[in-house]
């Protein structure tokens, strides 16, 4: 039988929330993530150590034992970690990360930008790719981080996650087809582009119209994220993908995003790295640099949702109660 302490941590989480949803949210995972690591965990113990219920989440009698044990046992590896902890150690030379291209456009600059200042020290080389690419990296040892889509914890890999992130449909703004929402039959029957099979919209797209007996027509592919803006800038292809990711041309008036509704895309944004690695990058305030700017920046990861309150392109409030579409610069955001 072999336990982790993150498990152990979870557990201990879930029984001190009450309830599944909650311990996830406090945990930075998914509900259903949570779940499934409470099943192996009781899998591998060989008994049930939670009791489900419409209130929310107890311990058995045996989960009650196993949760003390495991609270001693966290407890007693972090008092070995202050012990031989070393304030003083030296931060890294070089953190490498490796970043999808909404985060690198919205937040790259700054990143770096506030890196120089806040981890004196230790340099920062950020890269772009797709995940699935990252993620081999991450696993391999030629990066430290990534930050990208749908991220799961998995071996000594860690994830810490920051928020969803709603996709939407690119295409060139046409005020004689102004329309808000678009159904994903809709978004299918046009001409799409993709940054590759291994993109995220990709991915999420073939998932979503496969879940809904729909087929994708036609499309084109592209390795190349400047190609891939140029065509839809020209008209040439429509997209669906991250706000982010096209944000600047949309406040510039060269392309418009419009809601999916039937079929909404959301995927949670959130940064991987191995137990050790996150360990050095909170030690040196690296995490809660990246999560900070995540927090400022968040407003400009996601279309303005109807009746709240929205940013316009000069940095002003207001309240408008229409749903996003085409639209000249000054477009609103949440």
């Amino acid at each position: 039988m072999h336990l982790s302490l993150r498990q152990l941590a979870y557990l201990v989480a879930v029984v001190d929330a009450g309830s599944m949803s909650r311990a996830a949210e406090r945990l930075n995972l998914t509900a259903t993530s949570l779940s499934l690591q409470m099943k192996l965990l009781e899998e591998r113990v060989g008994t049930r150590l939670l009791q489900r219920h419409s209130r929310g989440v107890t311990a058995t009698d045996a989960g009650e034992v196993f949760v003390r044990r495991a609270q001693d046992i966290l407890q007693r590896v972090t008092d070995l970690e202050r012990l031989f902890a070393d304030d003083s150690a030296d931060a890294p030379a070089t953190l490498r990360v490796g970043a999808v291209p909404a985060f690198t456009r919205m937040l790259g600059i700054e990143l770096i930008a506030d890196a120089s200042q806040a981890l004196k020290g230790t340099a920062l080389l950020l890269s772009e790719g797709w995940s699935s690419d990252l993620l081999a990296k991450l696993s391999g040892g030629s990066l430290d981080y990534v930050i990208a889509y749908d991220l799961e914890p998995y071996d000594d890999i860690e994830v810490v996650t920051f928020f969803e992130d709603e996709f939407v449909f690119i295409s060139r703004p046409d005020p004689r087809d102004a329309f808000t929402e678009i159904e994903m039959a809709d978004v299918l029957a046009t001409d799409l582009v993709f940054y590759g099979q291994a993109s995220v919209s990709w991915r999420a797209v073939t998932s979503t119209a496969a879940a809904r007996g729909l087929r994708i027509s036609g499309h084109r592919e592209v390795q190349s994220i400047d190609v891939w803006r140029g065509l839809l800038c020209r008209g040439l292809n429509t997209s669906v993908g991250p706000f982010a990711s096209v944000r600047e041309e949309v406040l510039r008036g060269e392309l418009a995003v419009t809601r999916l509704v039937g079929s909404p895309i959301v995927r949670r944004i959130a940064m991987a790295a191995r137990q050790d690695m996150l360990a050095v990058g909170r030690r040196i305030g690296f995490v809660d640099l990246v999560s900070q700017l995540m927090g400022a920046q968040r407003p400009g990861f996601s279309i303005e949702v109807p009746g709240r309150s929205r940013a316009s392109a000069d940095g002003s409030r207001s309240t408008d109660a229409s749903p996003i579409g085409t639209g000249p610069p000054g477009i609103g955001i949440s």
